[in-house]
């Protein structure tokens, strides 16, 4: 696996963690299956008590499952992350994080980004949070988009 300019290589131990770090044994079945199972479920009963509180007894599967939680602990493990959120489409991400700004922040977003994407930005303009449109091909054109309201991760 060759590595790219501007990312980090890949873990020597890439394939011995996809394999062992996804892999939990199942001592409650009397197969003992390692690998984690395709859960299809819509809705989950929570382990533990339930609270006579909550609307329903039950989560829906959107909020989370063990094949997701699976998923999620492989992918933060590859990228020597401490945490990794998956979600079913790209569009979910990308709501996700535009929900995280806030009237007055300032974001920067290539400017051959998927249409979904843009559409999303362009509506941010009626919360008073701006966007650059920016060539990603040459860094000193995101270099001089960068304000001090522009958010950004904690490695950026």
């Amino acid at each position: 696996m060759g590595e790219k300019e501007g990312f980090l290589p890949f873990p020597r131990d890439f394939e011995m963690i996809c394999v062992h770090h996804s892999t939990k044994v199942d001592t409650q079945s009397p197969c003992k299956g390692i690998v984690p199972p395709l859960v299809l479920s819509n809705f989950h009963e929570p382990k533990g008590s339930c609270e006579p509180s909550s609307l329903s007894r039950y989560v829906p599967a959107r909020l989370g499952n063990s094949t997701r939680f699976a998923l999620e602990k492989v992918v933060a493990l590859l990228n020597r992350a401490k945490h990794c959120l998956c979600f079913a489409s790209g569009i979910g991400a990308i709501g996700a994080i535009l929900a995280l700004l806030k009237t007055g922040d300032h974001v920067i977003i290539s400017d051959d980004v998927y249409g979904g994407t843009t559409e999303s930005i362009m509506r941010l303009n009626k919360f008073c949070i701006q966007c650059s449109h920016v060539d990603f091909h040459h860094m000193e054109n995101v270099e001089n988009a960068i304000t001090p309201e522009t958010k950004g991760g904690p490695l950026v």
